[in-house]
């Protein structure tokens, strides 16, 4: 339910160590589903010579499910994907990261995947537009 999440906290902690242009952040989004099918056809081949081996089947629908979120075959639904992930990759690549730090903060890169049903996704609207809603301040640190 989180894989473009997940994908996007994979993508700062790799970025933080070998940054990617803007042009190799680009073709992103095909190189994932280049993997994903690559994965999806080896497991079914895999799994046709070994029909016993229920194993190999794990992460076959997750892989499936998402290169349909991804892909899929609705041209005007794949572009708005595409879309949409740039801005995440986007936003997994421009913060920066404390070097010495041992944890890379991935918070606000921390969102269901569209094909999960968000039951607050109505409420975090309303609060974003909400003019009258005080914005949350941070706590000085003294030291």
């Amino acid at each position: 339910g989180r894989s473009i999440s997940a994908a996007a906290a994979l993508l700062r902690g790799y970025n933080s160590v070998c940054p990617l242009s803007e042009e190799e952040r680009k073709h992103l989004l095909l190189l994932i589903a280049c993997r994903l099918s690559c994965s999806v056809t080896l497991g079914a081949y895999s799994f046709q010579q070994n029909p016993e081996n229920e194993y190999l089947l794990l992460h076959a629908l997750p892989a499936w499910d998402t290169l349909d979120l991804i892909w899929g075959t609705d041209e005007v639904r794949r572009e708005e994907m595409a879309k949409l992930l740039s801005g995440v990759f986007d936003l997994a690549c421009s913060s920066q990261v404390d070097p010495d730090a041992e944890i890379i903060n991935c918070c606000d890169l921390s969102f269901p995947d569209p094909s999960i049903a968000d039951p607050l996704s109505e409420m975090r609207v309303a609060l974003v537009d909400d003019p009258t809603r005080p914005t949350k301040r941070r706590r000085s640190t003294f030291r």
